[in-house]
């Protein structure tokens, strides 16, 4: 059981109730080892607030040799392990020893202390048993320092049979990692709470979950990352006799629990399926599903056997459900899930198949189930590695649904290839990009070059005089430099790609702000008819009121502000004071960069500029 807590308020806890153990608690035995956080971005008194909550878990439940055993690993620069499985066998002993653990003040490297667990701690030879529950108990700020890593030593831990909770406190949540590291059904593994004060009403119910084995129960709820998204999503599943009829039932069960995370309605998310072998058969028509509730009724998917067709199954993917979906939809993403053993009896022409679909702007998964898999050929059958997950066996299948459903829902609609914003935009409009280049990191600095290339460079805008793209990085209280770029409508990729590479000097966002005002935004310059500025910022302000100030009377000005925050440092309740309405629309968040976030934010900030 993995456990996410993530502390940004201080408290003083006068008192932690104990809840009385249920019947289930009594009777289960298990090995539950706690992760804490012991980074530097903790404060001393959370540190001290989440041990108050770990004793109070511990009170919870029957502690000894023969019931629950307890476990306590600092998450830090490496793991530290603080308390054995069984080293105390009572709850006041265990109680004491949590109360003298020391606050590290290192760097979170999770996934280093989630790899120690999984691969030491429950071996018998370190006090795990055999015949008992295995679960881990993780607290920590929702943010690790490798996303990547963690994902993959939590989905080796849930391998293991090993469950998974995730708890998240305060605003500054992680939602991808904190459900992506839980186990299913996320909605009896994922708790989250606004602050410290909270977390004792989440204990009963969280210990409750522990002890009950619900393990298995069917998604009900849709993903945060899919709510209110619009796509178009087909399921292709080989149905062929190379699969076997066993894997074949919890692919179909997979598809139902992938299906439910998503947000299904007519103008939202719409599903079809298709099974094939030698022909692909349409089970699941988007047009006859309205709602989960429909969907229900086409579970039932056949194992039709024969040969393996697969070019002929993402042709009719694409003839049948996707190309009408792109017509009628250009706005929604397109979204193809392949499902397979890996075998193909027309290797070549479903090669063919992909990549014409991957032309079109379908985004491509692939799910491979078995050892027999072409990892080569899955690699040019999906848009990337990224969309490529394998398993050993079906009931591994559980694993993957949160990384899936959730990449998946980050895909953006292809504007490029679907013309949606053809000669774009039909009215004058002026874009002026703002980031303090002295206070972004190296990362991210270069993740703003390479969008901002991306956006000037994208073949869904049209040069000419209605159109005009600037940056300011440098504070009016400094001399004039070089470093801007003036509004111009000579864009070209090249052209900003030489200009950005200049070094600056130190600027705030609340100067960089009134710079664009007076010198773009006045009465008496030009009058664009949209003007947009788009704000990047990866740390706290320096001066919070000055820079909401300065928002207030750009946002006066008709200026409409996208903000677009990078890491984690980013102090997240300021942000909605800086931005334009809708929120939705108008902030970015990216607390992680990886391949596919330029083109997130890049397509995202063409939409707002052609909308």
């Amino acid at each position: 059981m993995l456990v996410w807590i993530l502390l940004h308020v201080s408290v003083i806890v006068i008192g932690v109730r104990t809840f009385h153990l249920s019947r289930e608690c009594h009777e289960m035995v298990s090995d539950i080892v706690f992760l804490i956080d012991s980074s530097f971005s903790l404060h001393k008194d959370d540190f001290k607030s989440q041990l108050v909550f770990v004793k109070a878990m511990i009170d919870s439940f029957p502690i000894g040799k023969d019931r629950i055993q307890v476990g306590v690993v600092s998450i830090g620069a490496s793991h530290h392990e603080n308390i054995g499985l069984g080293e105390y066998n009572n709850n006041h002993e265990l109680k004491i020893a949590v109360g003298d653990i020391k606050h590290l003040a290192e760097l979170s490297r999770t996934h280093l202390a989630l790899r120690h667990v999984h691969t030491n701690m429950f071996r018998p030879e370190h006090g795990g048993r055999p015949g008992a529950k295995h679960q881990i108990i993780l607290i920590s700020d929702g943010r690790s320092d490798d996303e990547n890593a963690t994902l993959q030593e939590a989905s080796e831990a849930r391998r293991k049979n090993i469950e998974i909770f995730s708890v998240g406190v305060g605003h500054s949540v992680n939602t991808f990692e904190l459900r992506a590291v839980a186990s299913e059904p996320k909605h009896s593994h994922v708790f989250k709470v606004d602050n410290f004060e909270a977390l004792q009403s989440i204990i009963k119910t969280l210990v409750t979950s522990a002890c009950h084995n619900n393990h298995d129960h069917e998604i009900q709820e849709t993903v945060h990352e899919c709510l209110d998204k619009a796509a178009d999503v087909v399921f292709v599943l080989d149905g062929s006799s190379s699969m076997w009829v066993p894997d074949f039932l919890v692919l179909e069960k997979f598809v139902s629990n992938v299906s439910q995370s998503f947000d299904i309605a007519p103008n939202l998310t719409r599903v079809g399926v298709i099974a094939y072998s030698d022909t692909p058969i349409l089970v699941v028509n988007p047009n006859d599903i309205h709602t989960k509730a429909d969907l229900h009724h086409h579970q039932k998917i056949p194992h039709i056997s024969g040969n393996t067709n697969t070019a002929m199954a993402l042709e009719a993917a694409w003839s049948k459900l996707l190309e009408e979906g792109k017509s009628n939809r250009p706005d929604a993403a397109q979204i193809l899930i392949l499902l397979t053993d890996g075998h193909s009896d027309d290797n070549d022409e479903a090669l063919r198949e992909a990549k014409y679909l991957h032309s079109k702007g379908v985004e491509v998964f692939v799910v491979a189930l078995g050892g027999k898999t072409n990892s080569e050929n899955l690699g040019h059958l999906a848009n990337s590695g990224e969309y490529i997950f394998h398993v050993e066996k079906a009931k591994e299948l559980p694993n993957i649904i949160s990384q899936l459903t959730s990449r998946a829902c980050h895909v953006m609609p292809s504007l490029g290839s679907s013309g949606m914003f053809a000669h774009c935009p039909q009215v004058t409009t002026d874009v002026v990009f703002i980031y303090d280049r002295n206070s972004v990191n190296g990362p991210h600095h270069d993740f703003i070059l390479r969008t901002l290339n991306e956006v000037v460079s994208s073949s869904g805008l049209q040069s000419g005089d209605d159109l005009r793209f600037g940056v300011i990085r440098d504070a009016p209280r400094e001399s004039e430099s070089s470093s801007d770029i003036e509004l111009t409508n000579q864009w070209t990729a090249a052209y900003f790609r030489n200009e950005l590479d200049l070094d600056t000097k130190r600027a705030e966002i609340d100067l960089l702000l009134q710079k664009v005002r007076i010198r773009y935004f006045l009465p008496l310059t030009r009058v664009a008819q949209k003007k947009i500025v788009v704000l990047f910022v990866d740390s706290n302000l320096a001066n919070n009121i000055g820079a909401t100030l300065e928002a207030m009377r750009l946002k006066r000005s008709d200026v409409r502000i996208v903000v677009v925050t990078l890491g984690k440092h980013v102090d997240m309740k300021q942000i909605p004071k800086l931005a334009s309405l809708p929120h939705s629309q108008y902030i970015i968040e990216i607390p992680f960069i990886h391949k596919h976030t330029i083109q997130h934010v890049t397509e995202k900030l063409i939409k707002i500029l052609c909308d």
